[in-house]
C-alpha cells in the first residue's frame, strides 16, 4: 500500500479539509452541493448500509467518508481514482 493511502487518516482531505468545511456552512455547501443538514440526514439514512466492519487486514473508512465521496464525485466529475488520492 502506498504511503499516501497509509497516511490518509492524518493528512487526507476528509479528515482535514472536510472537518474545517463543516464549520463554514457556505463553503461546505459549495464543496459538496449539499448543506450540512442534508448531508447529515443522508448519512443517517444510508450510514448503516454503507458501514464496513474492521478486519485483521485493514480498517475501513467511515460511513461519513464513504458518503462524502459520492457528492464530491458528482459535483466535480473527477474519476474515483483521482478522488482516492484526496
Amino acid at each position: 500500500m502506498s504511503v499516501i493511502l497509509q497516511t490518509r487518516r492524518q493528512h487526507g482531505e476528509y479528515h482535514r479539509l472536510v472537518q474545517e468545511l463543516r464549520l463554514d456552512g457556505e463553503r461546505f455547501q459549495r464543496y459538496f452541493r449539499l448543506d450540512r443538514a442534508q448531508f447529515d440526514e443522508l448519512l443517517t439514512r444510508v450510514g448503516p448500509r454503507i458501514t464496513r466492519l474492521d478486519t485483521n487486514w485493514r480498517s475501513p473508512i467511515s460511513a461519513a467518508e464513504r458518503l462524502a465521496i459520492c457528492p464530491r464525485y458528482l459535483a466535480t466529475g473527477d474519476s474515483y481514482r483521482s478522488i482516492a488520492y484526496s
